[in-house]
C-alpha cells in the first residue's frame, strides 16, 4: 500500500494584522484491501482539500526568510 502527499500555499498579508491563506494539499493513494468478499480494481484514488481561509499576518515577521510549502529554507 502506498501514498504520495503533496501540497502548496500561499499567504497574502492584506493589512498588518490580517492576511488570507491559500492552500492546496493533496493525497494520492492505493485504498486498503479489508476483505476478498468484495472485488477491488487496485486504482490509485485522489483525495484534495483546497482551502481559503484568514489568518494573524502578525505571525509573518519582516526579518524572517520566506517560508516555502515544500519546506525548504534558505
Amino acid at each position: 500500500m502506498a501514498a504520495f502527499v503533496y501540497g502548496a500555499g500561499l499567504d497574502w498579508t492584506l493589512h498588518p494584522h490580517l492576511g488570507l491563506r491559500f492552500q492546496y494539499r493533496g493525497n494520492l493513494y492505493e485504498p486498503a484491501h479489508l476483505t476478498d468478499a468484495f472485488t477491488s480494481t487496485n486504482a490509485l484514488t485522489q483525495a484534495a482539500e483546497p482551502v481559503v481561509a484568514p489568518f494573524p499576518a502578525s505571525e509573518i515577521v519582516s526579518n524572517s526568510a520566506p517560508k516555502c510549502a515544500l519546506g525548504l529554507q534558505k
